[in-house]
């Protein structure tokens, strides 16, 4: 009887504490499905990888481009191996690139390419500074001469094609890189015929002289890095003892000019101009060894108008066309060069067949204005080709004189291809790109600097 009542005190008792605890844990448990429900409708935090937290260092709001530039510098041999045996290079180039602007400033080095790109991250964008220099393969005996019969065309000077990514944070531009700089250095003549008619300029087998880097690399933005020692040659194919050759990369984000006011909801219809500009080697490389990316980017068109007034470079052109959003613009400035490219011994030597080449100057170009009108996607290839005359190939003797028979022609071409994004009424850097001078040479001192500019 007393353990039947203990049961039913015991009974009674948990029965008034269930009425207390079961209504907090039927209102936790909703809490905590409502909590998941939640959850599952909350976007993931794109920073977040593999559980790791969120980025501390967002990359900034306002829309970027990247921009590259590279710089080949010839400094001293002895310097180089001085300076390096006390201070060993790391991944920061930094302190090695002030000092060879050091030695630049002193006389002791120079400059002798630079070149400058731009895209948005995860885009591929190539600048060429190219003469191409045409020259015979084959030949075949024909009256006691040997005919050229077959032709193959080389591309000379600089190459530079890039692929950057940016990081979540802003904090690393990660590139793959590929850069050749192709030297012309003369040719050699191999039979008597060729050596008893020589002319200066006349072609026979070329020489040529390569530098290729192609990696992958990462930098902080505006870091210099170093990418490349070469021993250059000299003229007769012979390593020189007096010099090295350095490469030097940088890369950086570079926020887009936005306006304070865009284009109406209704208006798709801009203009769009190019802008090119010469300055010298010189100054090129004074302006951006003291200042980042940024700053050397930005504020470049207004530096380069103020060299131009003082007589240190020209406006070579500036060109003016409507453009539509959404549409492909195309406008060509062409001058047709045609030219053998066989030829007929039989019975005498005469053209059999022709090509034609497109000299000049053309863009094409694509641009997207944005939903507020305030800027401008551009998809764009830029072409300067320029026709730079004839060079003999086989020649024959008439009066005493050695005349051309037969003769290739040689083109230099700016080539500038790339995606970026630019705000409407504001100038953005394109390129730098080197010309070819009279002599058929990349010139060693002008640059030619390209705008863009989408106007209202």
């Amino acid at each position: 009887m007393t353990s039947s009542c203990a049961i039913h005190e015991t009974l009674k008792t948990f029965n008034m504490k269930a009425q207390f605890i079961l209504p907090v844990i039927l209102t936790l448990a909703a809490n905590v499905l409502a909590q998941k429900a939640t959850e599952k409708k909350k976007p993931k935090d794109p920073f977040v990888r593999g559980g790791a937290p969120a980025a501390t260092n967002p990359p900034p709001s306002d829309p970027a481009n990247i921009y590259a530039l590279i710089e080949y510098i010839e400094v001293p041999r002895d310097l180089w191996l001085e300076y390096t045996s006390t201070n060993p290079i790391g991944h920061n180039s930094a302190p090695l690139r002030a000092e060879v602007q050091k030695w630049i400033s002193e006389g002791k080095a120079k400059p002798i390419e630079i070149s400058c790109e731009v895209t948005k991250s995860g885009n591929r964008t190539v600048s060429e500074s190219i003469i191409e220099r045409q020259f015979p393969t084959g030949y075949s005996p024909w009256n006691k001469v040997s005919l050229p019969i077959a032709f193959e065309t080389r591309n000379s000077h600089l190459t530079f094609e890039w692929e950057p990514i940016l990081s979540d944070d802003g904090s690393k531009v990660d590139s793959n890189l590929a850069i050749r700089l192709t030297k012309f250095a003369g040719n050699s003549f191999d039979t008597i015929e060729q050596r008893k008619s020589l002319q200066p300029d006349d072609i026979g087998q070329p020489l040529f002289v390569s530098y290729r880097t192609t990696l992958s690399v990462a930098t902080s933005p505006s870091e210099p890095k170093l990418l490349d020692v070469m021993t250059p040659y000299d003229g007769s194919g012979k390593l020189r003892e007096d010099a090295c050759l350095l490469l030097f990369f940088r890369g950086s984000p570079v926020n887009i000019v936005v306006p304070d006011k865009g284009l109406p909801p209704d208006n798709k219809s801009l203009n769009l101009e190019v802008e090119r500009l010469e300055v010298s080697l010189t100054d090129l490389n004074s302006w951006f060894a003291e200042k980042d990316l940024v700053a050397g980017t930005q504020q470049l068109r207004e530096t380069a108008a103020g060299w131009i007034k003082e007589g240190r470079g020209k406006v070579v052109d500036r060109r003016l066309s409507p453009a539509r959003s959404g549409q492909r613009h195309v406008v060509e400035n062409i001058f047709e060069v045609r030219y053998p490219i066989e030829y007929s011994p039989d019975p005498v030597i005469s053209p059999s067949a022709y090509e034609t080449r497109n000299t000049g100057f053309s863009v094409e170009a694509e641009p997207a204005t944005g939903p507020d009108g305030k800027v401008v996607d551009l998809s764009t290839a830029i072409f300067d080709t320029r026709y730079c005359g004839k060079s003999a190939v086989l020649r024959r003797e008439e009066n005493g004189q050695w005349i051309p028979e037969i003769e290739r022609p040689i083109f230099a071409t700016m080539k500038i291809t790339t995606s970026v994004s630019t705000g409407i009424n504001s100038p953005l850097l394109l390129g730098i790109t080197t010309p070819v001078n009279d002599k058929t040479e990349p010139d060693p001192q002008k640059r030619i600097l390209t705008f863009v500019t989408f106007r209202n």
